[in-house]
């Protein structure tokens, strides 16, 4: 008798798992809600450094809005155009400081609900300040963009 009821109940577990692992299949091939912004913000915040990025994925298509205003530093604010490749943001930043349009490549690591800025040498190509070698970027050091509320 106890043999017949412990085989019930694992029965009934795997009975139960089964079905939870079509509710997920089934879950996960629903459309998103309409009206549900494809936009992240993401923001450096301290007493005195802001950093703040307002990114639009379309598919590995990434643009969006980015202002730095670092201490004791000029204070820049431009646009985004760029892609995702594999958990890499990689994009132009094209910026206004102190009245003069700069464009210059940017690289950021998408880690869960973290942007971190890639740190490496970078030198003028094309009128454009790119990085020398993008095989050594790295990333520990570099400024640490949490996700945020965008309406904040």
């Amino acid at each position: 008798m106890k043999k017949l009821w412990l085989i019930g109940i694992v029965v009934m577990a795997f009975a139960c798992n089964s079905q939870s692992d079509n509710t997920a299949t089934s879950d996960t091939a629903m459309p998103k809600k309409t009206g549900e912004s494809p936009t992240r913000c993401y923001a450096y915040l301290t007493d005195r450094d802001t950093v703040r990025l307002q990114l639009a994925l379309d598919g590995k298509s990434a643009s969006g809005d980015l202002s730095y205003r670092l201490y004791e530093k000029d204070s820049n604010t431009g646009t985004i155009q760029g892609r995702m490749q594999g958990d890499t943001l990689i994009a132009d930043y094209t910026f206004a400081s102190e009245g003069t349009e700069s464009v210059r490549e940017i690289r950021f690591l998408k880690h869960d609900d973290i942007l971190v800025e890639g740190i490496g040498d970078m030198e003028e190509l094309n009128g454009k300040m790119v990085y020398k070698t993008p095989a050594t970027i790295r990333y520990m050091g570099g400024l640490v963009l949490r996700k945020v509320d965008c309406d904040k």
